[in-house]
């Protein structure tokens, strides 16, 4: 065992040793050399016995351990969901009477308030809306940049992936697999316990597969909850063509509206009807993400 371990400094990648002599002796100086270049030789090796098998293993560890983590968050915002936490934004985001995204007490004129009155139902404005939009769009900036990051996740997993920028931002209040209504949503935002955003995730399928997930939306939605959203992953090769069959297929839809327009090339807009009420008229934002395909 080494008890003087060798001593330098790490810079831009080169480990700089210094030497120092109080008479020019070449012949010494080489032998000091090899001498503190075999004992860093020596560490290293060491070393390399002690990080390779803790490297081989860490991929069972991580696979071990994600299951136990992603349940314990689930739960986590379940509960915050269900203790009605409003939704409220770090920073500033523009507010309007109908939007509660900070906990204050809506006001309604004095003469249209009665003992019987009920409280109006919580209604997300479309400020906030869009910035929830923009928060899970800007996600496709991340999975382009990492692409090999995110090529073998599950749309479980990849959910997770949005809700951490949606909690970073709302302070907790978005959740995965919330009970609401008839089934249970991908990801849903909540005020005092009721449902004011509803997302869900899927793997582009085709048209049909779409059409399904645009039905799926409905029967989670209730009536008042009037903002949704529907993520779209492709893992084909041609993206192109994914993204040309969205606009058609919510148009043969038979809840279809009105189409609002697209913000980007991947982010369409549009108006559905409420199924349960056709004067009721919901929002509903498409963004379509672009994933390689795992071999």
């Amino acid at each position: 065992m080494i008890t003087n371990p060798p001593r330098g400094t790490i810079f831009r990648g080169e480990l700089r040793l210094a030497f120092a002599q109080r008479h020019h002796d070449a012949a010494n100086l080489k032998v000091e050399i090899e001498r503190v270049t075999q004992s860093v030789q020596k560490y290293l090796n060491w070393c390399e016995e002690m990080i390779k098998p803790f490297n081989d293993q860490l991929p069972g560890f991580a696979r071990e351990a994600l299951p136990h983590r992603k349940q314990k968050l689930s739960k986590d915002m379940n509960i915050l969901a269900e203790l009605g936490i409003p939704v409220r934004k770090r920073g500033t985001i523009p507010s309007t009477v109908a939007i509660p995204v900070r906990r204050k007490t809506i006001s309604m004129p004095q003469s249209n308030i009665t003992h019987s009155s009920k409280p109006p139902d919580p209604t997300l404005s479309e400020a906030a809306y869009q910035q929830i939009i923009k928060t899970m769009g800007d996600m496709a900036l991340v999975i382009e940049r990492n692409p090999t990051a995110f090529e073998h996740l599950t749309e479980e997993e990849i959910r997770f992936q949005f809700l951490i920028p949606l909690n970073a931002l709302y302070e907790g209040n978005a959740t995965a697999e919330t009970f609401s209504y008839q089934g249970k949503t991908d990801i849903q935002i909540r005020h005092e316990g009721k449902p004011i955003f509803t997302a869900e995730c899927k793997f582009w399928g085709g048209p049909k597969s779409l059409t399904e997930t645009v039905d799926q939306l409905l029967a989670y939605v209730t009536w008042r909850d009037t903002k949704t959203a529907i993520l779209l992953f492709n893992k084909n090769k041609n993206f192109s063509q994914v993204l040309e069959q969205i606009e058609p297929t919510l148009r043969a839809h038979s809840r279809f509206v009105r189409f609002e327009g697209k913000k980007n090339e991947t982010e369409y807009q549009f108006t559905i009807s409420h199924p349960n009420d056709a004067a009721r008229h919901i929002t509903l934002t498409v963004l379509a993400f672009d994933i390689p395909r795992d071999n």
